[in-house]
């Protein structure tokens, strides 16, 4: 997750100074999912599924709590490794014209 935050960051940002004001924004869509999963009902949870933070955040609380097995955990982890798959095959054009 932090790889790809860092790569969109990093192309978006035209110097070091803007970079380190994408990063504080980018802290609200990070915080958000989180936010939703402890106020809001579970209904409304379908809402921050996009997030690769949600499944980081269930994962690493069904483990604190000790409500997960290793299944739950896999599967949550095999998310985030496919919406950050996704999210870096969308930018890998912009990426390698970033880098030349």
């Amino acid at each position: 997750v932090s790889l790809i935050v860092g790569f969109l960051v990093g192309l978006t940002s035209a110097g070091f100074i803007e970079a380190a004001g994408n990063v504080k924004i980018v802290m609200i869509p990070a915080v958000a999912p989180i936010l939703v999963t402890e106020l809001a009902d579970a209904k409304w949870r379908f809402l921050v599924w996009w997030s690769p933070f949600y499944w980081s955040y269930d994962a690493i609380k069904g483990l604190l709590n000790q409500t997960a097995d290793v299944a739950r955990v896999l599967i949550d982890c095999g998310v985030v490794l496919a919406i950050a798959a996704a999210v870096y095959l969308i930018a890998l054009p912009r990426i390698k014209t970033a880098l030349k």
